[in-house]
């Protein structure tokens, strides 16, 4: 399983000038920047992968892994959860 996340924070939390502390913690929803990475094996078999849902859960979305290295956007997937199966 493949984790790819950047900075989270909840809508509305917001800090001091310096970001030293915490002045609202704000509330739901949960604001995430999405990561883009690429993905590659030098196994000769190509991989599974597919998209999981925010609890870990498989999706049917399958992401095709068509050669060396692979572009994984996770804006385009709207997850941060990666399921790799050989």
């Amino acid at each position: 399983m493949i984790t790819a996340i950047a900075r989270a924070k909840n809508t509305g939390m917001e800090y001091n000038k310096e970001h030293t502390e915490l002045l609202d913690a704000g509330k739901a929803t949960l604001i995430i920047e999405p990561v883009r990475f690429s993905l590659s094996t030098s196994r000769k078999k190509a991989p599974r992968i597919t998209v999981l849902d925010h609890y870990g859960n498989k999706t049917p979305e399958i992401i095709n892994y068509g050669g060396e290295e692979i572009i994984i956007d996770g804006g385009i997937t709207k997850s941060f959860y990666y399921l790799v199966e050989f």
